[in-house]
């Protein structure tokens, strides 16, 4: 009766480790995909202000700039520049001589 005991003891730490490590892996992978789903739609709602300030082809002109650029720092910066910017050639102007890295 000890073994089976001891035997039942083990598996049930086991389990208890593997369930706690499988409910993290979860979590992480929640956190992870709700950030994607953010920046996702933050670059969306951007094209989308870029196309009703500059028109289609200067949204399109920056799609691929802005697919590239996935942190929440970057897209931010470019709603303000969105914001600050006159002009589309102003706003490509300011995304050239970033000094983040934003190109």
């Amino acid at each position: 009766m000890g073994m089976l005991a001891e035997n039942l003891r083990e598996w049930v730490a086991e389990y208890k480790e593997y369930k706690e490590s499988a409910l993290a892996q979860l979590e992480k992978g929640r956190t992870e995909g709700r950030t994607e789903g953010l920046e996702e739609g933050r670059r969306e709602l951007l094209l989308r202000q870029i196309e009703t300030k500059y028109g289609t082809e200067v949204r399109e002109q920056l799609t691929e700039t802005l697919l590239r650029h996935t942190t929440t720092e970057a897209l931010d910066q470019f709603g303000v520049w969105l914001i600050d910017c006159g002009s589309a050639e102003e706003l490509f102007q300011r995304i050239r001589a970033s000094s983040n890295g934003i190109n």
